[in-house]
This record gives structure tokens, C-alpha cells and sequence, in this order.
């Protein structure tokens, strides 16, 4: 067996998944108030949990409840014009998982961003999303629990997506009714790591402690690549083509989302890619990938896969696109790319026979990412510099995750 790299653990997951309370750092500072917050948003949702085998125990109706504390700011900064004055707050979420002796109970922090349609009409449509950090009671364990394959770890990713259709019976009370997605993975980092998804069915209430902003949807202007009158910045929207540099690494463990109590290896990516801006939210790149897998490498070694060019071998080329949305110091990025060269994925079959996502397993590739720049490319990306935590996918599932550096030249 190959030297395992000796990147602590307990550093790449929690990183990766608290990344998200920038978009808390990235508002503006509001006047002193009697509250720190615009509004208080209670929501209950009620599911179900599909069972990953007909052989997996028995799973009742899911519950989650939502409280919600909602972040004032100054509607007309430039960032959230282009938005139409999103609302940002942070959630603390309790579910009942409908099998309590299995699957347990979960707490989890998270961080949203809210967009809504006629914010100063009764009625309304709202979709919301948000990323944070779940907290499980009663994970995978070899000895006590080992019938709970979806969760591998205590602490994991929960993303949520929302739909709602929204109702204000008063100035400052909204009522909403609607769907609730929730996805809950370690990423890959520990396994078995199937993960929980969950669909329901959602109410809640908001009630706003302050006077209700005057919500503006943003003009035409307001969207497009030149300066308005309500912008104070001295320099014009840099429309150039940027070359940039990425490097970052990520853990994971080698074998399938059920596999279990494996070693921890490493991944490591190098990418170089171009970057142009569209208007003041969307950025889009093309470029290339170089990714090293630590795991390949020693089933290489170990089982005599490759009689040359044995690190070659276990590595990754692929060519890519991406597109990121600005949001002043945030970046949110997705990227979609297929691998051209992975000569262990040709000869080793990791991903099983079964359906299209096993056939494209080995090639495509799709990475998410929260980025946060250290000066704010509102206006240009020229000579910016940002960290990032990813997800790297395929798919059949999470592949790792991965923290990283870029600088944009």
C-alpha cells in the first residue's frame, strides 16, 4: 500500500459546507435597529424518503421545520439589483427522518437566499435555496447501525431547493404553500454515502420585524454591461477575455456509495481555463482539467493494473465549460465537463452495468462550487484572487470534495 497523504480529515468537509455563511458576509451593513433581523420565516414540511432497496428497512413520512432568520440590507447596492433584492437569512432546520432506530434525527444550519416575483403585490411566487452543514445522531456504523447505508458520517451537506406560491394578507405577514427538495451526502468523503433525498410538502409564515423594504425590480439598464445613474463606481464593466489558474485538492474514499470502512485518499485537480463577463452577474469559462487520484494510483500498484506510467495512468484530462454567478464577493459556479483521457475508468469498472448513469460514469463530470473572492469582481475579474469549496460529481453520484485556490489574470 502507497503512503496515504497525511491532509487532515477534519478540515476539507466542515470547510467545504460551512463555505456558505459568506453569503451572511457578503451583505451590506444596515442602520442600528431594535433587531438584527428584517424577519422571522417559520416553515413545516412533510415527506417521504425513497428506501434505496426493496431490502433496506422500512421508512414512514419524513417532518423538517424551518426557523428561519432573515438578514436586513440596503435594496439598491449593485449586487442584488440584477436579483431583484433577494432575501438572505439563515435557518435552523430539525427532521424526523421516518425511522428513528435506523436513520435517527437530524439538526442542520442553513444559509439561503430567497428570490420572490411582485414582492410589493399580495400574491406572489418564491423560490428558494440553500447549502449548509447537517448534524445526524445515528449514522453508519459497522457494529451498532450498520443497516444505515444513506449516511456514513454525523456531519454532512443538507442543499435545499423550495417552491412556493405566497400570499400576504397584511403589509407585514406572508403565508407560502408549495415543495421542498432536500438532499442530504458527505460528498464521497466517508462512505457508504447513498445519501437522503427527500420531496414534501411545505407551509410557512413570515413576519417582518422592521418596516418592509421598498422592493424595486431591476431595470433593463440595471442588467446590462454599462453603468447607470444609480452606480457610484468610476470604471465601466470589464467585457475582456481572462486567463485563469485553479488548483485545489480534494478526499475522498475509493469504492462505490455502498461500500464501506475504506482508507481516505487524496485527489488533486489543476485546471487553466478563460474566463468573459456577461453583464454584472454571469461569468463564463472554458478551459481544461488535470485531476490525480491518490486511490487509482495504489489499486494500480497493488493489483498490477498498469505495467508503466503508473501516476499517468491515474490521472484525469478533460476539457470544460463553466458559468459562475456574481454575487459582489460570492461566486456560485458550475461547471460540466467530459473526460477525454482516464485510462483507469476504461479498464476498471467502478460504476457497475446498470443504466445510463453507470455507462457515463467515466466520462461525465459536473463540479459545484461556493467562491469567495478577496476583492470583489463586481466591476472586473481582472487580477482577482478567490478560494473556493466544490463537490465533484458524476453520474452516479458524488465523486469528492475539494478545496481551492484561483487567480484570474
Amino acid at each position: 500500500m502507497t503512503k496515504i497523504s497525511p491532509f487532515p480529515k477534519c478540515c476539507i468537509l466542515p470547510a467545504l459546507f460551512l463555505f456558505p455563511f459568506s453569503l451572511l458576509l457578503a451583505q451590506p451593513s444596515s442602520e442600528k435597529t431594535s433587531t438584527p433581523f428584517l424577519a422571522l420565516e417559520f416553515s413545516a414540511q412533510v415527506g417521504e424518503i425513497p428506501k434505496p432497496s426493496p431490502y433496506f428497512p422500512n421508512i414512514g413520512p419524513c417532518e423538517f421545520n424551518q426557523l428561519n432568520f432573515i438578514v436586513p440590507y440596503k435594496p439598491g447596492q449593485n449586487w442584488h439589483i440584477p436579483y431583484n433584492s433577494p432575501d438572505i437569512g439563515c435557518a435552523i432546520v430539525f427532521g424526523y427522518l421516518g425511522n428513528k432506530a435506523v436513520l435517527g434525527n437530524q439538526v442542520a444550519l442553513l444559509p439561503n437566499i430567497a428570490f420572490e416575483t411582485n414582492k410589493q403585490a399580495r400574491w406572489g411566487l418564491q423560490t428558494k435555496i440553500g447549502m449548509g452543514l447537517s448534524y445526524f445522531n445515528n449514522p453508519y456504523n459497522i457494529v451498532s447501525n450498520p443497516e444505515n447505508s444513506l449516511i456514513g458520517s454525523r456531519i454532512t451537506n443538507i442543499t435545499c431547493l423550495g417552491f412556493s406560491y405566497r400570499y400576504s394578507p397584511t403589509e407585514k405577514l406572508n403565508l407560502y404553500a408549495g415543495l421542498s427538495i432536500y438532499h442530504f451526502s458527505n460528498g464521497h468523503y466517508t462512505l457508504p454515502n447513498i445519501g437522503i433525498d427527500a420531496s414534501t410538502f411545505s407551509l410557512g409564515i413570515k413576519q417582518y420585524l422592521k418596516e418592509k423594504p421598498n422592493y424595486k425590480k431591476a431595470t433593463k439598464a440595471q442588467s446590462e454591461n454599462t453603468l447607470d445613474k444609480s452606480d457610484t463606481a468610476s470604471e465601466k464593466y470589464d467585457n475582456k477575455i481572462h486567463f485563469n489558474l485553479f488548483a485545489g485538492i480534494g478526499r475522498h474514499q475509493f469504492g462505490t456509495a455502498s461500500s464501506s470502512d475504506g482508507p481516505r485518499y487524496s485527489v488533486y485537480q489543476l485546471s487553466l481555463f478563460l474566463s468573459k463577463r456577461y453583464g454584472r452577474i454571469h461569468n463564463w469559462q472554458a478551459g481544461l482539467t488535470l485531476t490525480y487520484y491518490a486511490d487509482y494510483y495504489d489499486f494500480i500498484i497493488n493489483q498490477e493494473t498498469f505495467s508503466s506510467n503508473q501516476h499517468l495512468q491515474a490521472s484525469t484530462i478533460r476539457p470544460f465549460i463553466g458559468h459562475q454567478f456574481i454575487m459582489n464577493h460570492m461566486g456560485l459556479l458550475t461547471q460540466l465537463g467530459v473526460n477525454v483521457y482516464s485510462p483507469f475508468d476504461a479498464k476498471v469498472n467502478i460504476y457497475g452495468n446498470e443504466g445510463l448513469a453507470s455507462a457515463l460514469g467515466p466520462y461525465l463530470t459536473i463540479k459545484l462550487g461556493i467562491e469567495y473572492y478577496l476583492n470583489s469582481p463586481l466591476y472586473s475579474n481582472k487580477n482577482k484572487l478567490l478560494i473556493g469549496a466544490y463537490l465533484e460529481t458524476r453520474p452516479t453520484g458524488a465523486d469528492f470534495p475539494e478545496l481551492g485556490l484561483a487567480c484570474s489574470f
